[in-house]
């Protein structure tokens, strides 16, 4: 459920009786040079940190209605921080528990401002346009749901709700209206249109070709367990491996992350050839890199990260490589007819 006033409409004192004070941003986007106080620190915050600078209003209604109602001769203020300091003393300016300034701008100020399209309120149930109407809003109601359709024309249909309530225009006396005050319509009905038809071509849509995940070959603690025998159960990039008080080397996959060498996002298999065993915080920080094995060895060992004396410690590379196609071999020849025998079974 959302309320909206009409379009086209003035704000006046009564309508604005359910309209909160709002909050506004006092600094605007893309940090401009040059621009003197604009970009300086202001209260210990400094916008260019974030690539934007101080906008407090100037011109416009608002700063009108500021100049009229709360700071006198506001609009010749022309320093920017000297009007950030009138609007802060003036109450105008609104602190987060962060600390971060916000320009309050109060229901008044828009009395007589026209109203494009202002929506409130959410519907959470069909009870909520019930409270709506019993408020005197304006509202719209939608919900995909057949059974809060059932519960919203229930409530609707009932008498009090039927009838409702009015102010007499003579005597100001409450009255039962005549007819029902709300109009349902139901599942296979449409609102009556009161908007002049706009017809809109669409374009025709072929949707995407359907993407099937691929079962690999290995499951990933056999592919981790192959991977591992090659290192001596050592991180491939690294160095890591689990060990004992005395340094020796525990052949356990534990604490090891089984890599992507070209990232899933960029079309990478899950196939062996395409995985290696990582510490979890290489293989973390590398997240969806594109980027070759060995120039990430590189990378760590500039950082100083290396957990083996040298990287000629390590796993070669490329005769690893030429082990992992012989491994991908020899399952793909035991496991391949199997796999095609299941799904033309199912």
């Amino acid at each position: 459920m959302r309320r909206r006033e009409k379009m086209g409409t003035l704000r006046t004192e009564h309508n604005l009786l359910a309209i909160l004070d709002t909050a506004g941003d006092l600094i605007a986007a893309e940090t401009v040079r040059g621009s003197g106080e604009s970009g300086a620190p202001w209260r210990g915050i400094n916008p260019t940190d974030i690539g934007r600078h101080w906008a407090p209003p100037r011109t416009g209604n608002f700063a009108r209605w500021i100049e009229d109602n709360r700071i006198p001769g506001y609009t010749q203020i022309r320093g920017v921080h000297a009007r950030l300091d009138a609007l802060d003393a003036a109450g105008l300016i609104r602190w987060s528990s962060t600390g971060r300034p916000s320009l309050i701008r109060p229901a008044e100020s828009a009395v007589g401002v026209k109203v494009n399209s202002l929506w409130t309120d959410t519907a959470g149930c069909a009870y909520v346009p019930v409270a709506a109407e019993r408020l005197g809003r304006r509202w719209v109601a939608c919900d995909f749901n057949p059974r809060a359709w059932t519960v919203f024309k229930r409530q609707f249909n009932k008498p009090q709700l039927a009838l409702l309530c009015c102010n007499d225009d003579t005597t100001g006396q409450q009255v039962m209206a005549s007819e029902p005050a709300v109009t349902i319509h139901g599942p296979d009905e449409l609102p009556v249109r009161t908007s002049p038809e706009r017809i809109v071509t669409l374009e025709p849509f072929t949707p995407p070709p359907r993407r099937f995940k691929k079962r690999a070959l290995m499951t990933d603690e056999e592919m981790l367990n192959e991977l591992l025998s090659l290192s001596n159960y050592q991180a491939w990039c690294c160095g890591f491996a689990n060990r004992r008080e005395d340094g020796a080397i525990i052949r356990q996959d534990w604490n090891f992350h089984l890599d992507h060498i070209d990232p899933k996002a960029a079309g990478g298999i899950n196939e062996i050839i395409n995985r290696a065993p990582m510490c979890p915080h290489h293989n973390i920080r590398k997240s969806n890199q594109l980027v070759a094995l060995r120039e990430y060895r590189n990378q760590i060992a500039d950082a100083g990260e290396m957990m083996v004396s040298s990287a000629g410690d390590l796993i070669d590379l490329g005769w690893a490589q030429s082990q992992v196609l012989e491994i991908h071999a020899r399952y793909f020849i035991q496991r391949r007819p199997q796999q095609t025998q299941a799904m033309q079974e199912s």
